[in-house]
């Protein structure tokens, strides 16, 4: 019966020790910088994309944006954060107005501008007026390029608003756009939402299937004629990568509840290589997808 007080006794030791050596072992201690992006993260295996020099330095320089994704031309995510949030789209919408235009309205075919077009949204840019007509494959360049309000509602005129938003959705749904609803055809709902990795999937599937979609939006300036009065006038391209030997293409989106949206979609360094940004929600979105850009081109 001595035997059994003296296993207690080792026993009881042993964990004495085993504490005691526990806290002999350092501390591991954790720094947080202040300026550091509280939310980026990354799929990559490429361990340099979290260098100081790398993605995870840029994203800290690119504070302002609600959400970002980095992309590979065949859509696989390369870096990214709050990317699978829904966000107000503004007009990347016409990104899908421009394929459901392209897929179920002949290029040739001729369409008015009417007073109701024009109410529906603010008829700035490309200066559309009462009793003008266009064909299909202008109004797609003033929608690309100056991201015209009323010529996407002219667009979806020609086979009925309601059938067009219809078909917009229809398209999101066969595309895999989980995370997409479309409310109109201009963005300027903020009704119309979605979030980056469906804009990256969306973009790849334009870029694949009508590629004259993006070819349009890299135009620094297109001609578009007002067959009515026999007027020609050119319209510049709002984007500022437009004309820029790398730039593939893309679509601008600002509205006061979107803030600043851009996708932008540029070839690489290698053949064959290029990359999709998407930026969400930011007031500088031309100089942080710069950053961006720079970032991935000397990872």
């Amino acid at each position: 019966m001595r035997e059994r007080p003296l296993v207690y006794g080792l026993i009881l030791f042993a964990v004495l020790f085993s504490i005691w050596l526990i806290n002999q072992l350092p501390e591991k201690s954790v720094s947080i910088d202040s300026n550091t992006s509280p939310i980026v993260d990354t799929v990559s295996n490429d361990t340099s994309l979290l260098s100081e020099s790398g993605l995870n330095r840029s994203f800290q320089l690119a504070p302002g944006s609600r959400a970002v994704g980095i992309f590979s031309l065949d859509g696989e995510r390369i870096a990214g954060f709050s990317d699978d949030k829904r966000w107000p789209i503004a007009s990347l919408t016409k990104l899908m107005t421009a394929f459901v235009a392209f897929d179920n309205i002949k290029s040739d075919k001729r369409i008015a501008i009417t007073k109701a077009m024009l109410d529906a949204t603010d008829g700035s840019a490309g200066d559309f007026k009462e009793g003008e007509t266009y064909t299909v494959a202008d109004l797609e360049k003033a929608l690309l390029v100056v991201s015209n309000n009323t010529a996407a509602e002219a667009l979806s005129s020609a086979i009925g608003r309601d059938k067009f938003i219809t078909l917009m959705n229809s398209y999101a749904v066969r595309f895999g756009l989980k995370d997409t609803r479309f409310v109109d055809p201009t963005g300027l709902s903020i009704g119309n939402q979605s979030t980056v990795q469906d804009l990256a999937k969306l973009t790849k599937y334009i870029l694949i299937n009508r590629p004259e979609i993006f070819n349009i939006s890299r135009e620094p300036v297109v001609t578009i004629t007002d067959l009515t009065s026999g007027n020609s006038r050119e319209l510049k391209n709002i984007n500022q990568f437009a004309g820029q030997a790398n730039f593939i293409g893309g679509k601008t989106g600002t509205t006061p509840e979107a803030v600043g949206n851009l996708i932008s979609i540029f070839r690489g360094t290698k053949n064959g290589e290029g990359f999709i940004i998407v930026l969400l929600g930011t007031e500088d979105r031309f100089n942080e997808t710069r950053k961006l850009l720079s970032a991935v081109l000397t990872k």
